[in-house]
């Protein structure tokens, strides 16, 4: 409690009045705790938004740099939509460039500037979603850096972010 907290990607502000956890206040709680939370400001949070302390910030990006591991049946060809799910956000996204194909077993570069990426395979690319998202590279918090990609079929395939593109790394909100 008076912590503020900023949520991403909305930049939406608050002060937090109450930490609850099933009929019991809190005095904090952490990442991966299941709480709820009474916010000085009367503010609509839309779903898929993450609160974060205030200098925790997350990148707001319309465009992704990352590796990712097809599963899917068919090949995954740029341009091809799909869903994102990255935490608690769901997104629609595509492929607009894929660097390169990598065999999963050796890690060789299998081609350059590829145009689809088969089943089974590793792949460096660039993800454009429809909306803008907030995430870390996966290397710096691996919770808000993994997304799986989804599918007709229930999940097609998964991910690491390797860089935020587009709006902006680190957001400055004051």
């Amino acid at each position: 409690p008076g912590e503020k907290i900023i949520f991403y990607p909305s930049l939406k502000e608050t002060i937090v009045e109450t930490v609850e956890q099933w009929n019991k206040q809190l005095i904090s709680a952490g990442r991966g705790e299941s709480i709820g939370i009474t916010m000085k400001d009367q503010i609509f949070v839309e779903r898929g938004n993450i609160a974060v302390k205030e200098n925790q910030p997350l990148a707001i990006t319309e465009e992704i740099r990352a590796r990712i591991f097809w599963l899917g049946k068919e090949p995954l060809s740029a341009n091809k939509r799909f869903t994102l799910v990255c935490t608690t956000q769901e997104v629609e996204a595509e492929i607009i460039f894929i660097h390169r194909r990598i065999d999963p077993e050796t890690l060789n570069i299998l081609q350059e500037n590829a145009q689809e990426i088969l089943t089974n395979e590793v792949a460096d690319v660039i993800i454009a979603p429809k909306k803008t998202m907030a995430v870390d590279r996966f290397e710096e918090v691996p919770q808000t850096g993994r997304f799986v990609i989804l599918g007709k079929n229930g999940i097609s395939g998964g991910g690491i972010v390797l860089e935020a593109l587009g709006l902006s790394s680190r957001t400055d909100t004051s």
